[in-house]
């Protein structure tokens, strides 16, 4: 496994991280507690030392299954990273809430489930309109602090937010925290955030992507446009499932797969090394439902694409898609 080590913390993490989302029995289709435990061990077993979570991740459930996999393991060995600002109204609507007040009683909320005493980094979820920025990154600076957590990151925010909130500790050191991270949706497919990423990484923040995968389509598994269950939500939230982009796809991946072949290797691996090896990337997150799929996922870590690969790769996803429009970021014109 490779590791990297991220700018002006200590932390030094393994390229592919794993995330617990597929294990929330939320949007992923339904999982057992004994294959999500046995896919964690796997996954540490396998060099992966960066475990990403939510509350709303099930409710805390992936908070409590972390908490099961680090008993008997050294906590300082794993990195642990988990979230605030979203959580589901009577386990239904997801609803935003990053008050001060409601900050406080999300993180002791982790923290208990986690069965820790701090967390490694520690994300807002997603913006909240109606509390000011500010507001919340002061409690935030506040708790960390009290040694709640280590490093501050922030997830789905657009450059013009990103922007803001750096500027806070520029302007302000002594009152806010810094923003050490970001975690983007970044893949061969997902592009939007490249921008953002670049100029993140300039100015000394970790990007930890997620999706680098994009819901498994990019294993190559699906031959054809899925039919998944009422309780899978891929779907909806990508939209390379159906018709014409799924087509686009199988295009991409002929290209992926002859370059897996020549590291005998799955083609999700060439997926996600792609991502890992932007230099702009510090880590990215994989989600796995089984060991068998963790497993082979990690081993993305054990070997490298050529630079002449990468850039088959690229040219094959101009030659497909189209110039990635470098422009935008999560829809948010460059200034």
């Amino acid at each position: 496994m490779r590791y990297k080590q991220y700018n002006n913390t200590d932390l030094k993490t393994s390229v592919v991280g794993i995330g617990t989302w597929p294990m929330s029995n939320i949007f992923w289709g339904k999982t057992e507690e004994k294959d999500c435990l046995a896919t964690l061990n796997e996954a540490l077993d396998c060099g992966i030392n960066l475990i990403d979570t939510a509350p709303c991740y099930g409710d805390g459930r992936t908070e409590k299954l972390i908490a099961q996999v680090m008993k008997g393991r050294n906590r300082e060995d794993v990195v642990i990273s988990t979230k605030c600002g979203l959580y589901r109204n009577m386990g239904y609507e997801f609803c935003n809430d990053l008050r001060p007040i409601a900050v406080r009683k999300e993180i002791e909320g982790s923290l208990k489930r986690l069965n820790t005493d701090y967390i490694d980094v520690y994300f807002i979820h997603k913006p909240d309109p109606e509390t000011p920025l500010e507001v919340t990154f002061k409690v935030l600076t506040e708790l960390k602090a009290e040694g709640k957590f280590k490093y501050l990151g922030v997830s789905n925010f657009d450059f013009d937010l990103l922007e803001k909130a750096a500027m806070l500790h520029t302007n302000e050191p002594d009152v806010y925290a810094r923003v050490d991270f970001i975690q983007p949706r970044y893949s061969l497919l997902s592009r939007e955030s490249e921008f953002m990423n670049k100029a993140a990484r300039y100015h000394g923040i970790g990007v930890m992507s997620f999706g680098s995968l994009d819901g498994g389509i990019l294993t190559g598994k699906f031959k054809e446009p899925p039919k998944f269950n009422a309780d899978d939500m891929r779907g909806n939230f990508y939209h390379y499932f159906t018709e014409p982009n799924f087509s686009k796809c199988k295009a991409l991946l002929e290209v992926l797969e002859q370059i897996a072949q020549a590291h005998d290797a799955p083609v999700g691996q060439v997926a996600i090394n792609w991502v890992a090896q932007q230099d702009f990337i510090s880590t990215t997150l994989v989600g796995a439902k089984t060991p068998a799929q963790i497993r082979q996922n990690a081993e993305a870590g054990n070997w490298e694409l050529t630079q002449a690969e990468m850039t088959a790769i690229d040219d094959a996803y101009v030659r497909i898609f189209g110039a990635v429009d470098s422009d935008y970021t999560h829809g948010c014109k460059r200034k």
